[in-house]
């Protein structure tokens, strides 16, 4: 297994998207794509690419949603990632899993799972939260409620914690992490091809950034550098 051993930074959204694109992009078609924890909307813009996309979730209100409002599923599963059988083997060319990981008891089973379902030479788009950042960190030991609330009145998306509707309780198991990936590789024999971290929520203008990054950079310095503050999230491509 190889892997960068620097972590490369993307300052912007839209950055990583054409970054994650064009990989894909790059792959000869036509491509089976599976989104592992699907929800309501699907974020690439996959020019001139010749795909079918499996949308498998175990919200059935949020996969409703994606199928009646956004109606861009070839087929939906509703499904637990961390079933046996859930996910036909060796059957798809990309895996994308975009913030599931951490909503998952059994994040490691999962993976498993995912892998399992590609076909040799295949790859997994993993995006994750950082477990080990200041963001994670904070995550991982503030109520479910809290998080709701941050969603609704900081965020300001009314519909949070609705049926559907994100947030979702969050375990953020080993795993879920920049040491964890890489432990979960080296066991299992993948390729780590890129490895990212998302810099841009605590980039930009406003009181709502300035305080974020405020936050960030002291309990990083209070956990001596322990938690990491330049990213919160993470971005994998894998190739099995």
């Amino acid at each position: 297994m190889t892997i960068q051993s620097a972590l490369q930074h993307v300052e912007t959204w839209q950055e990583e998207m054409s970054l994650l694109a064009s990989i894909i992009e790059d792959l000869d078609g036509p491509l089976e794509i599976l989104e592992a924890g699907c929800g309501r909307e699907w974020l690439l813009d996959l020019k001139g690419v010749d795909y079918r996309v499996t949308g498998i979730d175990l919200d059935a209100h949020a996969l409703r949603s994606r199928i009646e409002i956004r109606g861009d599923l070839d087929e939906a599963i509703v499904g637990d990632l961390t079933v046996a059988g859930a996910i036909p083997v060796g059957w798809y060319d990309v895996v994308y899993c975009s913030f599931v990981l951490e909503h998952i008891r059994d994040a490691e089973g999962a993976l498993v799972n995912m892998f399992d379902g590609l076909k040799p030479g295949g790859l997994l788009v993993l995006r994750i939260p950082d477990r080990d950042a200041v963001y994670g960190w904070t995550a991982s030991r503030t109520p479910f409620r809290a998080h709701v609330a941050y969603y609704k009145y900081f965020l300001g998306i009314s519909d949070a914690g609705k049926p559907g509707h994100a947030p979702y309780p969050t375990y953020h198991e080993p795993v879920v992490s920049r040491d964890g990936v890489r432990d979960f590789c080296s066991r299992h024999g993948h390729e780590i091809l890129n490895e990212w971290g998302h810099t841009y929520y605590v980039r930009g203008p406003g009181a709502r950034i300035r305080l974020t990054r405020a936050y960030a950079k002291a309990l990083s310095a209070a956990s001596l550098g322990a938690l990491a503050w330049r990213h919160n999230n993470l971005t994998y491509v894998i190739r099995k």
